[in-house]
């Protein structure tokens, strides 16, 4: 449903079915869905269901959803009126492998983390009733958030797949959110997750590596 919204607001706001960038970035989209649902259902299928169940949100959360939801399906408008309107951006071969690299990274990296952690969740919460504990196999041995730095990695090789430069506006917006996001996550874990602290001082870096 996701890459069908996407592709739709994409090719709708340029006014043309031709767009090709468009159609690959559905694509993209698509594949990862159809491989991630595969793959989790084989693999971790706790985590598949407990993803479906939704649970209450803090206002921090309504707060990261209310900015992440409309700024992330403005990507493929802004892209599209862009394209629409003003004509092709200048957009090279090395732009687009560059991007499509960036999003195939993302897109692996936040399907590893969740197939190794089973209580990875939409909704920031410690999973008590689960038996909550911290996972520290898999890319969680690199950083503590990498779903998070994957969803930014993922989100900045969007303007490079559809070859528009006024779509870097809304992806540093996301991508502020998402670290917002992990400062306030990673504060709840430390303080409420037995054993956070230990792992957080044995894998220091919350995003990337030998920077944060």
């Amino acid at each position: 449903m996701a890459a069908v919204v996407q592709l739709a607001l994409a090719l709708g706001f340029a006014r043309s079915l031709g767009w090709l960038n468009a159609w690959l970035y559905g694509g993209l989209l698509a594949a990862a869905k159809v491989t991630s649902a595969l793959l989790l259902t084989r693999i971790n299928p706790d985590v598949v269901n407990a993803r479906g169940v939704r649970h209450p949100m803090s206002t921090r959360e309504r707060a990261f959803f209310s900015v992440y939801i409309p700024t992330s399906l403005s990507i493929p408008i802004i892209a599209g009126l862009e394209v629409g309107g003003l004509g092709w951006t200048h957009h090279s071969a090395m732009e687009l492998v560059v991007g499509a690299a960036l999003w195939t990274v993302g897109a692996g990296t936040i399907v590893w983390a969740l197939a190794v952690n089973a209580f990875f969740e939409p909704t920031v919460r410690i999973q008590h009733e689960r038996g909550h504990r911290v996972c520290s196999s898999g890319p969680y041995r690199f950083v503590r958030h990498p779903g998070y730095a994957g969803a930014i990695a993922l989100t900045a090789g969007i303007p490079l797949l559809l070859g528009s430069r006024w779509c870097f506006v809304p992806v540093a917006v996301v991508a502020v959110a998402f670290i917002v996001r992990t400062v306030y996550e990673d504060r709840l874990l430390r303080e409420e997750l037995g054993g956070y602290e230990a792992y957080a001082h044995e894998t220091r870096y919350r995003l990337l590596p030998l920077v944060w």
